[in-house]
């Protein structure tokens, strides 16, 4: 698999990341559309990465820009395929097989940013250049399948 980039280096070029937005269930507009790839962009500059171009699934073309995702990652050696979040990788099949297939097929982590908040989009809370550490969601199998949560209707023991 391959490994995140060192974000420490001065000067070091950054290792190319696409990014992939899918419509769900309805078109996005165009305010939708600009929000999501610059948190796309955000995440993508916090983790060491240059983003390059965000491929949009359109629902009626699925799962067209999704192939070009993983055409363009392979020709152009991307290091990174990151979405919003795992729901953008539910109408191809579950998040996890679906980041393991991609990294098998292109050498790309899956990552999540997920954890942008909308707030941090209006400009950088930190000095330029200076990486924020451990934000890195990084999409994998889970271990085990989580508890469920507990009844709130239930009397405890």
């Amino acid at each position: 698999m391959t490994e995140p980039p060192n974000r420490h280096e001065p000067g070091a070029t950054r290792p190319l990341a696409l990014g992939y937005v899918r419509e769900q269930g309805r078109p996005l507009s165009e305010a939708e559309l600009a929000l999501s790839r610059r948190m796309l962009a955000q995440f993508a500059e916090q983790e060491g990465y240059a983003l390059g171009t965000v491929y949009v699934e359109r629902i009626e073309q699925a799962p067209a820009a999704f192939e070009a995702l993983v055409a363009s990652a392979i020709r152009d050696e991307a290091r990174a395929v990151i979405v919003p979040n795992a729901s953008h990788l539910w109408l191809i099949g579950a998040a996890a097989d679906i980041a393991s297939r991609v990294a098998a097929r292109t050498g790309a982590l899956v990552l999540e940013a997920r954890h942008v908040a909308p707030d941090a989009l209006d400009g950088p809370r930190k000095p330029p250049g200076e990486p924020e550490r451990g934000s890195q969601g990084v999409l994998r199998p889970p271990m085990a399948p989580p508890s469920p949560p507990p009844d709130p209707l239930r009397p405890g023991p």
